[in-house]
């Protein structure tokens, strides 16, 4: 481990990890190109910038007790407002980090009207490489001079053959031992287990401080950039530091870089709503100079591995670290954060964008969402499946989409209009929205391109960039109506929504001129018929789409056959996002169904997919037809595994999210009772985390004996084999509810002897679907 180089020095490497350590400080960590781990340190005073009147920008910088924080004032010329055509004159205040939120609160009492703060909330590491023009794991030149560094940028963001340094990772666990169920802080460690490059080092010997410090020695020792763990930051690093306090030698339990304690930078997590779900972020535990990864804390890392982490780390200009445990719209607000910046606009402390005032009829236009045809319940062959590809930020950068370039007052009679709602849309300028959208899509673009090149090895790689970077566009969109977006409208949002209903209408009409019949359609997909068409026929249909809408539509494939599921309550009714299909080179594509929830055991998921097996190897509808009473085969199996035991218990647990704490629930739900017997045992639990459990006797009249939270399972805990039956026969009816009534799949699931099972196949309906009577 390098310590840091002081004097005069110059190192090519790459930027590994930057924090702010004294109140006028950075710390930058370089990974060097002979493989060394170089520490430098930079001055480096965060700028706010303050709006308002001269005269009280004049006043303000007289006040003493304003200078006395400040290292710098000085007047300077920035965008106050997105929608402003022209400079404004505003105070630009350098200060140490630590004294930020002092100043914050001194210029916030002096009236908030008065005086607009602007740039106070971006994260310090973040300022520093907007301002540096950096970015992490960027090859550069560094040299330090008198205490201040200067880069030499070698590597661009916009690159998609970079290249990163070899990082050394370890994966650190533990084992504990318990004196209950559920592992407490209290109860003492036991085992501390290390893997690196294929190898595991244990260290199970001495007293309990022993392995303390002998996991730091190890630690240091092997010097990890990367140290993964399951749970780090809700469990076993806060475990670690309490072990370490019980056991005097928490000053000698250093896992970083820097000689700093495992204290989490927050006391307690939090909770979040977000696109409908209510998420929990435990508190982080930063380990300076390396990375810590929470794989369970992170939806990154798990989704798309250290590629994705670091694709987006680079391309969204946020630290790694700041990365792994950050949501979507965080990284690419960053980047956002950055265009905004170096354009010279300033970065509200609170959002001050209102949606224009709108009559009730044209709200009843303008806020409509997507546009969809509603799918044919049942069963359907040689369909054709057409997607608009990243329609919705492709739209937002071919029609130049910004909170600032909706309705502008510069070009009232801009061409450039919002189907149906007629707003203008600037052609001044280039919106930021539009301009990280660039980016970020041309970069996706030839990383699939570079797929079909490429070995093995560098396609995995590459669709793990593409896939991180697939995130980071589904939730530009988002951010566009979000209420707390630094750069969101709901008019821009809803301007989005216009373009692409237009798109997909006029992709129809295209489609219908062109001999085809639309069975199923929805915001930027649709599913075509035509009799004999050939695949030729459909990209053909693509590049005349292409070509008069201006948009990437790309051809999915064909089904052999495809089934569109209908409501399950409402059996007549259809549904959009629920079918499954097998495209004609024997790909299946499911969505909506059980397999593909999070919150199904795996049981049920098991016998879904093997289900769909006999029914997949069908070349037509006919087959199909011929198939179904080997998929009731295999419910049967299924049902008898469950029935007589033969089912571990860990493929029967099922995993639901909490959406309120748990002594919020009036309803006794099953994950309510889950999560009340975990904080009886002392588990602390927040909105958002996820609780597990078994199903013991769902008809119980004392509720919390119906489920058991999983870590309390004993050995003698037994599960509820009726409850897990009527699970796998609504998961089965809800593939085969087109074809078989809700009676014949119990049938199937509770007949009274396997011999029964297997007899008395029900008689298929008659397929609902037919050519002539589709409403499209």
């Amino acid at each position: 481990m390098e310590e840091a180089w002081n004097g005069d020095q110059t190192v090519s490497g790459w930027l590994f990890d930057l924090y702010p350590s004294k109140s006028d400080e950075m710390s930058i960590w370089i990974i060097s190109e002979d493989g060394k781990r170089v520490k430098f340190v930079d001055r480096y005073h965060p700028s706010i910038y303050i709006s308002g009147g001269e005269q009280d920008l004049q006043n303000l910088v007289k006040r003493i007790d304003i200078r006395q924080l400040a290292k710098t004032c000085r007047f300077t010329e920035k965008y106050v407002n997105l929608a402003d055509k022209d400079r404004s004159k505003v105070l630009e205040i350098e200060c140490g980090h630590r004294s930020i939120r002092k100043l914050i609160s001194r210029v916030a009492r002096l009236g908030y009207r008065r005086y607009r703060l602007n740039n106070v909330d971006v994260p310090i590491e973040q300022s520093y490489l907007f301002r540096n023009d950096i970015f992490p794991f960027a090859f550069l030149r560094v040299r330090s001079r008198n205490s201040e560094l200067s880069y030499q940028l070698q590597d661009s963001v916009e690159s998609e053959d970079y290249a990163i340094p070899p990082l050394r990772t370890s994966f650190l666990r533990v084992e504990i031992k318990r004196s209950g169920p559920i592992a407490r802080f209290d109860d003492p460690l036991q085992t501390v287990i290390l893997q690196k490059d294929g190898e595991t080092e244990v260290v199970d010997k001495g007293s309990e401080s022993d392995k303390l410090i002998e996991l730091a020695n190890s630690i240091r020792r092997d010097d990890p950039d990367i140290l993964l763990t399951e749970d780090g930051d809700s469990f076993l690093m806060p475990y670690l530091w309490r072990r370490a306090i019980v056991n005097e030698v928490a000053d000698r339990l250093i896992l970083g870089r820097e000689a700093l304690s495992l204290k989490a930078d927050q006391k307690v997590g939090s909770s979040y709503f977000s696109y409908g779900r209510v998420y929990y972020r435990a508190p982080w535990r930063r380990l300076y100079g390396r990375v810590h990864i929470d794989i369970g804390n992170s939806f990154m890392y798990p989704a798309c591995k250290m590629d994705g982490l670091i694709e987006v780390s680079r391309t969204c200009r946020i630290p790694l670290h700041r990365a792994t445990r950050a949501t979507i719209g965080t990284i690419m607000m960053s980047l956002q954060l950055y265009y905004a910046t170096k354009s010279g606009f300033l970065i509200p402390w609170r959002k001050g964008e209102p949606e224009s005032l709108k009559t009730a009829s044209d709200l009843m236009l303008a806020d409509r969402g997507g546009f969809v045809f509603e799918p044919v319940v049942g069963i359907h062959e040689n369909t054709g499946e057409l997607d608009f590809s990243s329609l919705y930020p492709t739209l937002m950068m071919q029609k130049n989409i910004s909170t600032e370039t909706i309705s502008c007052q510069c070009c009232p009679d801009s061409p450039n209009r919002v189907p149906e709602l007629n707003y203008n849309i600037c052609q001044r300028r280039l919106g930021i929205v539009p301009s990280v959208l660039r980016l970020i899509l041309t970069k996706r673009s030839s990383y699939k391109r570079m797929m079909g090149e490429a070995d093995p090895e560098w396609r995995e790689r590459y669709d793990r960039r593409q896939g991180a970077l697939k995130w980071v566009l589904v939730t530009c969109f988002g951010y566009l109506g979000y209420r707390n977006a630094r750069f969101g409208k709901i008019d821009a949002h809803i301007a989005v929504c216009a373009f692409a209903r237009e798109a997909l209408m006029k992709a129809a009409e295209i489609a219908r001129s062109n001999g085809f019949s639309v069975l199923h359609g929805i915001v930027d997909s649709m599913w075509l018929m035509k009799d004999a068409a050939s695949a030729e026929d459909y990209l053909a249909l693509c590049r005349e789409i292409r070509s008069q809408t201006e948009l990437p539509i790309s051809f999915e494939g064909v089904y052999r056959w495809i089934v569109f599921l209908p409501s399950k309550v409402h059996p007549n009714a259809p549904v959009l996002n629920r079918y499954y299909g097998v495209f004609r080179d024997g790909r299946v594509k499911a969505r909506g169904i059980d397999l593909r929830r999070g919150d199904t055991c795996n049981i049920i998921r098991e016998a879904q997919e093997r289900m769909i097996e006999p029914l997949a190897a069908a070349e037509d509808v006919a087959a199909f037809r011929e198939n179904l009473p080997r998929a009731l085969e295999v419910l049967s199996r299924y049902a008898d595994k469950i029935l007589s035991g033969d089912v571990r218990e860990t493929d029967l647990i099922i995993a639901k999210r909490l959406s309120k704490s748990p002594h919020d629930y009036l309803n006794r739900t099953y994950q309510a009772v889950a999560a009340k017997q975990l904080v009886r045992a002392g588990v602390v639990i927040s909105p958002g985390q996820t609780v597990h459990f078994l199903i013991t006797d769902a008809e119980n009249r004392d509720p919390t004996r119906r489920v058991r939270a999983a870590q309390l399972l004993q050995e003698d805990t037994t599960y509820d084999r009726k409850k897990y039956l009527e699970l796998l026969a609504r998961s089965a009816f809800n593939i085969l509810s087109p074809f078989y009534s809700l009676a014949a799949i119990h049938k199937r699931v509770f007949g009274e002897s396997q011999s029964t099972l297997y007899q008395s196949v029900p008689q298929i309906d008659a397929l609902p679907f037919s050519t002539e009577s589709r409403p499209y």
